[in-house]
């Protein structure tokens, strides 16, 4: 019985670890590199900001926003406000934006937004932008943004999102596993021609298609991951635009951390239940590969858990003598090789060292998150911002 799990257990985390290693390489492979040109004219554009309980950030974020190097008539900061307070409100309210008030008994992202888009003028903007209420655009996004969607005539994208502190271990850790994702799942996929992923924030899109998918999204953890599945399975392919920045706080201590990896795991638990059995039949019936792939992504177990598990598996093994120990070794090397590919340069210095010391800490709590992830997907959980670099 054991050497049957121990087999199964290591055909899984194995094969997750090829899958990364086949991305990560890919992310490598040079493309030729097509020169953007300015356009005369500019898209007209929403930039979409929900903010609940956002009143350390928020109103740093809009002065930031404000000063954007693009048309300033060709671009509107809409602010979602859901349950700020009452001087934020107010200083909200003499600032060069459009304030939408909304108030939910169980507040979710989703709502805010659809709620947004019910009293937004339909076919009024171009494109819409959504970020959180901690994110803050490099100066020329907009003009990034509106050059790459006239000159391919992209209809959805999600941008580099890069981390905007590094105050402590945790917000070290939690930035360079977004760098790994952005290498992995977004750069890697688009290198061979599959849809990257949507990450929450940093995306944009046709608004009028945004506003089609998004009245039909309701949930209450993880709207991003509805909306990427709902996309693709309409075929409608999500590019990657490394080159455009989305700076974004990341968590700075354990207890944050661990509420917003189980709603993230929570969230792709059940996402992958409610669409694996579709994509297959999608993939079998139609050929949509990029639907299938998306749906084996929400299969993939967390990445810094996986790489734990890999390596108490095999010391373990190489303890007792199991006879699997030689390729449990090699699944942890290809583990390891798939990682290290995908840390980008900028994080190779000392306080990610340090911060790695950390690990063990970090994978211990998130092993506990999976025994209490019963109901993380049924209610709104929250993830505070103060962080103002």
């Amino acid at each position: 019985m054991l050497y049957f799990l121990s087999t199964f257990l290591l055909i899984y985390l194995g094969g997750a670890s090829c899958y990364m290693l086949v991305f990560a390489l890919a992310s490598k492979y040079k493309t030729i590199q097509i020169p953007q040109k300015n356009n005369s004219s500019y898209s007209n554009i929403a930039i979409l900001i929900a903010a609940y309980k956002e009143d350390d950030i928020i109103l740093d974020t809009v002065q930031k926003a404000l000063s954007q190097n693009y048309n300033k008539s060709s671009y509107e900061i809409i602010v979602i406000a859901d349950s700020l307070q009452a001087q934020t409100i107010v200083a909200l309210q003499a600032m060069a934006c459009t304030l939408i008030q909304v108030s939910f008994e169980k507040s979710t992202k989703a709502k805010a937004i659809n709620k947004a888009l019910s009293v937004i003028p339909a076919h009024h903007y171009d494109l819409a932008i959504l970020l959180d209420a901690d994110n803050v655009m490099e100066s020329d996004y907009l003009l990034k943004v509106n050059d790459a969607f006239q000159q391919r005539n992209l209809l959805v994208a999600q941008t580099q999102r890069v981390a905007k502190n590094n105050n402590s271990d945790v917000a070290i850790l939690d930035g360079l596993s977004e760098a790994i994702n952005n290498t992995i799942y977004n750069l890697g996929h688009q290198k061979l021609g599959l849809s990257g992923r949507l990450m929450g924030s940093g995306m944009v899109f046709r608004y009028n298609l945004f506003r089609a998918f998004m009245q039909n999204i309701n949930a209450i953890g993880g709207f991003d991951k509805e909306l990427e599945l709902e996309l693709i399975k309409n075929r409608i392919k999500i590019h990657y635009l490394p080159n455009l920045r989305v700076y974004d706080e990341k968590v700075s201590n354990l207890s944050v951390f661990k509420n917003q990896r189980r709603r993230w795991i929570a969230a792709q638990f059940y996402y992958c239940k409610r669409y694996l059995g579709t994509a297959i039949w999608a993939f079998i019936r139609r050929g949509q590969i990029d639907f299938f792939n998306k749906s084996i992504q929400m299969l993939l177990p967390p990445r810094l858990l996986m790489t734990g598990f890999l390596l108490l598996s095999t010391i373990l093994h190489f303890i007792v003598n199991g006879i699997l120990a030689k390729y449990w070794f090699v699944a942890l090397t290809l583990n390891l090789f798939a990682n290290l590919l995908a840390i980008p340069k900028t994080y190779y210095q000392k306080s990610t060292l340090q911060a790695l010391l950390y690990i063990p800490k970090v994978w211990g709590a998130m092993f506990l998150i999976l025994f209490k992830l019963k109901g993380a997907n049924k209610q709104f959980i929250h993830t505070p911002h103060s962080h103002q670099n």
